[in-house]
């Protein structure tokens, strides 16, 4: 320690020299309050932004939506509308019954023309015996 005696006044001015221009340096290397208000500024611009385009997209959406469920909904009405106008399952049965009565009918009928057939047939056979005969 003797032999910094005589350096001593120097390190004394040197000192606070170095220890301000090292806080000087780390001063400006560090963000001042102004350049964090801005930075935060900047985000909140962005952010801000960045909620209307959502807003933009989602209201866009929401209406394409609107328009497909208005599509639908049409489309809906008009396939209830051709539905009432379908024969309904009552309707069917009734359809069903009534068709086999006219087929029982129309067996019946063939019964009585195949009776009718053969009587024609046997009078058709007399006849042409009794012209053969004169």
């Amino acid at each position: 320690m003797p032999d910094l005696m005589p350096y001593w006044p120097v390190i004394g001015l040197l000192t606070p020299l170095v220890l301000g221009a090292a806080g000087w340096a780390i001063r400006m290397g560090l963000a001042s309050k102004k350049d964090l208000d801005d930075h935060a500024k900047a985000e909140e611009k962005a952010r801000q932004s960045a909620i209307e385009t959502l807003a933009g997209d989602i209201g866009r959406r929401l209406d394409e939506i609107e328009a497909s469920q208005e599509k639908a909904a049409q489309r809906t009405i008009v396939i209830e509308t051709e539905i009432r106008h379908l024969p309904s399952s009552e309707d069917i049965a009734g359809i069903k019954q009534e068709l086999a009565g006219w087929k029982a009918g129309v067996a019946g009928l063939e019964r009585e023309m195949q009776s009718i057939s053969r009587s024609v047939t046997r009078i058709e056979s007399s006849l042409m015996k009794g012209v053969g005969r004169e």
